[in-house]
């Protein structure tokens, strides 16, 4: 079901944690809203439950306004399945139990109930483990057993709070896996609340970037990473190197900046002659080469291997800046390099 939000406020003790929020989702897309603790996001996710009524503004889901400033449609009559981050699950009932529950308020039959829940249990990885209660089950078959329960509400809309902040390492990427594979093969319209990028980008089909309580940018995973908005979006998201720099030169199609310390590199860009700027150069768009050659002069400070490939920090024009090459490092602390960029970004600096 597609969603719809209009200029949504919501406020806690009269201090607005939500700021004129406007946002569609489409039927069938999974949307991932992210952002630092306080952004507003959990609270975007109760207006949209039912447990947070707006201050002003709409809600609409397929269609049907379910919450405004004359309209509060309560959460069982929303048609949402939500995870929440704790799991939430009853600690006295088993595992099937807690997922037969919605089919037992509505008033299935005990047995269809209960065939029903052991077919989701199945469809998440639970068969055999039907019988036991939370305290018994794993942080991550506790995230399943919660999942398969927000599915049993058969939802037209899926939300998942912070779904994975409590799992292990080892475990979150097989709980990403199921989270695509479960909401793929049932066409669900689903928003992720997550302070990960990393989660958001391998998740969602597109991403909104919150930050205290407005939209800073929406947009696919691609173009958040490659063509972030400001530089909050861009520090956000690990952007990497966000360094000062000033125009001195405009040329067709591209222009001549300067950073801090007195270097001066090209950039493609439209920005007008004498503007303060923000340069923005992710890691991977760092070269090092042997020293000698074209570019800026630097020194090796730090070189660590992070997810399979080397991660350097360089002293270069009185700058640190970060680079990535794949593999393990082999330039040590202290080598001179030379830098150049295979590719950067031009943002003006926030007033």
């Amino acid at each position: 079901m597609a969603v719809e939000i209009r200029d949504l406020r919501a406020a806690y003790g009269g201090v607005e944690a939500l700021r004129g929020i406007s946002l569609s989702v489409a039927a069938g897309e999974f949307l991932a809203v992210i952002g630092p603790s306080g952004c507003g996001k959990t609270t975007l996710l109760r207006c949209l439950a039912g447990f947070v009524a707006p201050v002003a503004g709409s809600i609409a889901i397929g269609g049907g306004v379910v919450a405004s400033e004359r309209v509060m449609l309560p959460p069982e009559r929303r048609g949402i399945g939500l995870v929440f981050q704790n799991y939430a699950l009853w600690p006295q009932m088993t595992a099937l139990d807690n997922v037969a529950y919605p089919w037992r308020v509505r008033g299935v039959s005990k047995t269809e109930r209960r065939q029903r829940a052991a077919e989701l249990l199945t469809r998440v990885g639970l068969s055999g483990l039907e019988g036991r209660r939370p305290a018994e089950l794993s942080g991550g078959q506790q995230q399943r057993v919660a999942l398969a329960r927000a599915l049993a509400c058969e939802p037209r809309l899926l939300l998942l709070d912070e779904p994975l902040s409590n799992v292990d390492a080892a475990l979150r990427q097989d709980l990403q896996d199921l989270i695509v594979q479960v909401t793929e093969r049932g066409r669900l319209t689903t928003i992720l609340a997550t302070h990960d990028q990393d989660e958001a980008m391998a998740l969602a089909g597109r991403i909104a970037i919150l930050r205290e309580g407005v939209i800073e940018q929406t947009g696919t995973p691609a173009e958040i990473a490659l063509r972030p908005a400001n530089a909050f979006v861009a520090r956000f998201v690990g952007a990497g190197n966000i360094l000062p720099a000033a125009v001195i030169e405009r040329r067709e199609g591209s222009a001549v900046v300067a950073l801090a310390g007195g270097a001066r590199i090209e950039v493609a860009c439209e920005a007008p002659e004498g503007e303060r700027a923000l340069l923005v150069i992710r890691p991977d768009q760092v070269r090092l080469a042997d020293s000698g050659g074209e570019g800026i002069p630097g020194v090796v400070t730090r070189a660590t291997l992070r997810n399979a490939q080397a991660e350097y920090r360089v002293q270069a024009a009185g700058l640190e800046l970060r680079a990535w090459e794949p593999g393990p490092p082999v330039r040590p602390p202290g080598e001179a390099v030379t830098l150049s960029f295979r590719q950067s970004l031009l943002l003006p600096v926030e007033r």
